[in-house]
């Protein structure tokens, strides 16, 4: 397993999501813990090149790997806000 680590923003973004939203979150984020290795991370676009998506359901986590032995959560937004 893969240690998680969130920025204040990511933290943030966590904390306002509904319980039922948050659960599925943390769940799927934990999912990406426990297998980056075995993973092609998605790459995002323009000024979040450096970052990586993962989906659940309609939000999006952007996140970037420190040498694969740490995933950094940046944001937590829904799919049509992440990219304003």
């Amino acid at each position: 397993m893969v240690e998680v680590e969130f920025t204040d923003e990511g933290e943030e973004d966590l904390n306002t999501l509904d319980k039922p939203t948050r659960k599925r979150v943390i769940e799927k984020i934990k999912w990406l813990s426990e297998n980056l290795s075995s993973i092609k991370p998605k790459p995002l676009s323009y000024e979040w090149e450096s970052f990586y998506k993962l989906r659940v359901g309609n939000w999006r986590v952007a996140y970037r790997t420190k040498d694969g032995a740490k995933i950094i959560i940046h944001r937590i937004k829904p799919r049509d806000k992440m990219y304003e």
